[in-house]
C-alpha cells in the first residue's frame, strides 16, 4: 500500500483532466465543403491524419504523466518494500524514572541493550535524548547509533518527554527531527503520556509511535524528615524520615563512610524511625538509603547535621527567675552568659543560640532583626508588647474575653508530664492565637506558653506570668523540660530547608554544591539532583527526590506499544519524492522535444504531400 507524507495533496493528480480537456476542446473539426478540385488534396490529408492521431495521443500521454508526477512528488509517497527506510529518529526519555530499579538495571538499560543488537533498515538513524535538555547523541548509520549508546545515560533530574513539547527544547527537538522521518518516542510513560509532544511532531513525521520501556512496580520514596531531635556528643539519637511506599530496610553512612544497615528501624503511618549511633561534636553529613525493589533514584537522603556540646545562651535580666535558674543549672548543655540591659548594646547576639529577655531593653530593633535571620528569643508577652520594636512580633496574639478554665500542666512529653501533671492551674487568661502558633505548655486545654516562627527564627512567648505557679515551678522535671525545649528549638535553627525536585522553587537564590553553582528562580521547576546544597546565606537546603517521579504504577498510554517491532512501520520504504520530481522534469523535457520534432516533421511532410498531389493532378497520375 502506498503511503504519503501529505496524502490530501494526492487530489492534485486530478489535474490530469486539464490537458485532456484542452486536447478535446482544441481539436480541429473542419467543415466539409464540396469542391471537385480538393478531392485530390483530401486523399493526402487523410493519409497524414492517421500519423497525426498517434503523435497527438503520445503528446497527451506525456502531458498527463507530467501532471501526475508533479502531484505525486508534492505528496511525497513512500512505497513499502521498495528499498530501505529513509530516516528513523529515536527520541528517548532520560529522566530519573528510567534508571535502575532494585536489582533491575532499569528501562533505559534495556532499551540500550535492544538497540545494540537490532537491525534497522534505514539509510540514517538519529538518537535524541530528553532530560533537562534535548541532546542529539548520534546521526548516521546503525554503527554510529551503537557507538553513541555508551554516552546515553540516565539523568538525576525528574521530568518526562513532555518537557520537550514547549519552548526552546521543542525548537531543538524539531530541528533534530526535521521532516518526513519515522519517529519512535521511547519512555516508561510514568510521568506523562507524551500527548502534547505527539501533537507537535505528528505533522512533521512520516510515522510516529510510542514504545513503552519498563513495567509498573511498587516503589518507596524518601520525602524528607519530620524530627531530628537534639543530638549530643557521644550519645545515640533518632531521626524520623517521611517515606512514601514500603521499604524493607534502611542503610546509613556517616560522612565519607560506607553504607551500613540500621537495625531496629520501624515504620508507622509513613514515618520511618531510624536510630542514630553516637557521634562526636561538630558537623556531620548523613546519607540514608532505603532498601526496596523500586527506583533507586529516590532512595537516598543527604542530610547535614550538627552534634552540639553546648548551646550559646545570652540572658538579659536584673534578677534570677525560673527560666534563668533552669538554664544555669546544666553546665554541660549551655554556654551561658547573664548581662543587664545596658550591656546588651556592646554584646554580640548568640549565633544559632537563645536570647532570654527578662527585662526591658533599648535594642528592640536589633533583637527583632537578629531573630528574623535565625535565632531563638524567649520572653513574656507583656514585655514584648511594651517595646515599640518588639510588639510587632506578637501583634497577631490578641486578648480574649476574661479567663478560661485551666487544668493539669502538660507539655506533650510523657516522662515530663507524669510528674508535671500533678500540678494544676484553675484558670488561664483567654487569647486568640494565629494559626502558625504551636503551644508548648498547657494548663488543661488552655495554652500557657507558645512558639511562633519569625522569619528564620523562633519566638517563645509566655502568655501569662508563671511566677505565681508555685506548683509548676516546684516540680523537679520543670527545669529539665525548659532545658530540653531550649536545646530542641535552637537545634531546629541548624536544620536545613527541604525543597522537592521538580516542584516550583520557594525563592530566588544561588545554590552551591562543591564546585557546582546554579541560579534558582522562584516559581520555576527545581531541576536539581537530590542532595544537600548551600544557599547564598550559607544555609543548608536539602533537595529531596521528586515524589511524582517515584510513581511507577501509571497506566500505559492508549496506542502505545510494548515491542520494538510494533513501533516500527511494516517494511518501511524510501521517500520517492525526489526521484519522482526528477522523472517529472525529464518527462517535461521529453514532451517539449517530442512536440518540437512533431511540429517540424509533420509540417514538412504536409507541404511535400500537397506538392506531390498537385503534380499528380497535372500529369493525370491520380485516379479518378
Amino acid at each position: 500500500m502506498i503511503t504519503a507524507l501529505h496524502p490530501l495533496l494526492l487530489w492534485g493528480a486530478t489535474a490530469i483532466a486539464v490537458p485532456i480537456l484542452i486536447h478535446l476542446l482544441l481539436r480541429q473539426r473542419p467543415r466539409p465543403r464540396p469542391w471537385a478540385a480538393m478531392r485530390w488534396l483530401l486523399a493526402a490529408a487523410q493519409a497524414a491524419q492517421r500519423r497525426y492521431r498517434l503523435t497527438n495521443l503520445l503528446l497527451l500521454f506525456l502531458r498527463c504523466l507530467i501532471v501526475l508526477l508533479v502531484a505525486l512528488a508534492i505528496a511525497r509517497p513512500a512505497l513499502p518494500g521498495f528499498g530501505g527506510g529513509d530516516r528513523l529518529v529515536l527520541v528517548i526519555d532520560r529522566s530519573a524514572s528510567m534508571g535502575a530499579r532494585g536489582s533491575d538495571p532499569g528501562p533505559l538499560a534495556s532499551v540500550k541493550a535492544l538497540l545494540a543488537t537490532v537491525e534497522l533498515d534505514y539509510r540514517s538513524v538519529t538518537l535524541v535524548g530528553v532530560a533537562d535538555d534535548v541532546q542529539q547523541f548520534s546521526v548516521g548509520s546503525t554503527n554510529d547509533l551503537r557507538t553513541a549508546l555508551g554516552r546515553l545515560d540516565v539523568s538525576e533530574l525528574p521530568g518526562g518527554l513532555e518537557r520537550a513539547s514547549t519552548g526552546e527544547l521543542a525548537n531543538q527537538l524539531t530541528g533534530f527531527i526535521g521532516n518526513g522521518a519515522d519517529v519512535v518516542l521511547i519512555s516508561d510513560f510514568q510521568q506523562d503520556d507524551a500527548a502534547q509532544l505527539t501533537a507537535l511532531l505528528t505533522p512533521r513525521c512520516r510515522t510516529l509511535s510510542r514504545l513503552v520501556a519498563g513495567k509498573q512496580s511498587p516503589n518507596a520514596v524518601v520525602a524528607g524528615i519530620t524530627s531530628l531531635g537534639d543530638l549530643r556528643p557521644e550519645q545515640p539519637g533518632e531521626l524520623v524520615m517521611l517515606v512514601t511506599g514500603e521499604a524493607s530496610g534502611v542503610e546509613l553512612a556517616i560522612d565519607d563512610g560506607a553504607y551500613l544497615p540500621i537495625s531496629g528501624a520501624t515504620t508507622a503511618a509513613g514515618r520511618l524511625h531510624v536510630a542514630l549511633p553516637p557521634m562526636s561534636a561538630g558537623s556531620h553529613n548523613l546519607r540514608l538509603r532505603l532498601i526496596d525493589t523500586g527506583l533507586l533514584y529516590d532512595n537516598i537522603l543527604e542530610l547535614p547535621i550538627q552534634v552540639r556540646a553546648q548551646v550559646p545562651i545570652l540572658a538579659v535580666s536584673d534578677h534570677t527567675d525560673y527560666l534563668i535558674a533552669s538554664l544555669m543549672a546544666d553546665d554541660a548543655a549551655f554556654n551561658r552568659k547573664i548581662i543587664q540591659a545596658p550591656a546588651l548594646a556592646a554584646e554580640p547576639m548568640p549565633n544559632d543560640g537563645l536570647l532570654a529577655l527578662r527585662t526591658p531593653v533599648a535594642d528592640g530593633k536589633r533583637i527583632a532583626d537578629w531573630l528574623r535571620t535565625g535565632g531563638v528569643l524567649w520572653a513574656p508577652l507583656a514585655l514584648l508588647r511594651a517595646d515599640q520594636d518588639l510588639r510587632e512580633l506578637v501583634s497577631d496574639i490578641r486578648d480574649g474575653d476574661g479567663q478560661r478554665p485551666g487544668g493539669a500542666y502538660r507539655t506533650g512529653q510523657t516522662d515530663i508530664d507524669e510528674v508535671l501533671g500533678v500540678g494544676v492551674r484553675e484558670s488561664v487568661p483567654s487569647f486568640t492565637l494565629p494559626t502558625s502558633t504551636t503551644p508548648v505548655l498547657w494548663a488543661g486545654e488552655a495554652p500557657l506558653m507558645v512558639r511562633l516562627p519569625i522569619g528564620g527564627g523562633h519566638l517563645i512567648v509566655e502568655l501569662t506570668d508563671l511566677v505565681p505557679d508555685e506548683s509548676l515551678r516546684a516540680r523537679g522535671t520543670f527545669p529539665l523540660w525548659i532545658n530540653r525545649l531550649a536545646r530542641r528549638v535552637t537545634a531546629e535553627l541548624a536544620m536545613p530547608t527541604f525543597w522537592q525536585a521538580g516542584q516550583p522553587a520557594a525563592s530566588n537564590t544561588i545554590l552551591r554544591r562543591g564546585a557546582q553553582s546554579l541560579s534558582v528562580i522562584a516559581g520555576q521547576p527545581l531541576l536539581l539532583a537530590p542532595g544537600a546544597w548551600l544557599n547564598k546565606d550559607q544555609r543548608a537546603i536539602v533537595v529531596v527526590p521528586s515524589q511524582t517521579e517515584g510513581i511507577l504504577q501509571q497506566d500505559v498510554p492508549r496506542g502505545a506499544v510494548s515491542t520494538f517491532a510494533e513501533a516500527l512501520p511494516k517494511r518501511p520504504g524510501s521517500d520517492w519524492s525526489l526521484a519522482i520530481a526528477i522523472a517529472a522534469l525529464m518527462a517535461a523535457v521529453g514532451e517539449g522535444l517530442f512536440a518540437a520534432w512533431a511540429g517540424k516533421a509533420y509540417g514538412s511532410r504536409s507541404d511535400h504531400a500537397a506538392a506531390n498531389s498537385g503534380e499528380n493532378f497535372k500529369t493525370g497520375n491520380i485516379a479518378a
